[in-house]
């Protein structure tokens, strides 16, 4: 079971790196490429944020979260500040 904690711990790690690799500068307008995003919430325990992609409806899933419904979401490791985000589509 602990072994299996550290992998998930070095799972996120591993992804949140590339996700900021990848990413977008903030003054660049979305593309093909570049997504833009508002990251809404948080998950317990350290589990990552719900990000809304915006005008991209090919990417993400509806979602209810307490109480508010949401499209286009999609669940991203590690943590963000509030807002708009802007992520690369690999």
């Amino acid at each position: 079971m602990e072994i299996m904690k550290t992998i998930v711990k070095l799972l996120s790690i591993v992804i949140t790196v590339t996700l900021f690799l990848y990413s977008c500068d903030d003054d660049r307008e979305p593309s093909d490429s570049c997504i833009e995003g508002n990251v809404f919430a948080f998950l317990e325990c350290g589990e990552g944020a719900l990000i809304q992609i915006k005008d991209q409806s090919d990417l993400g899933d509806p979602l209810t979260y307490k109480g508010v419904e949401y499209e286009n979401v999609v669940q991203a490791p590690g943590s963000f500040p509030k807002g708009e985000i802007y992520l690369q589509r690999v």
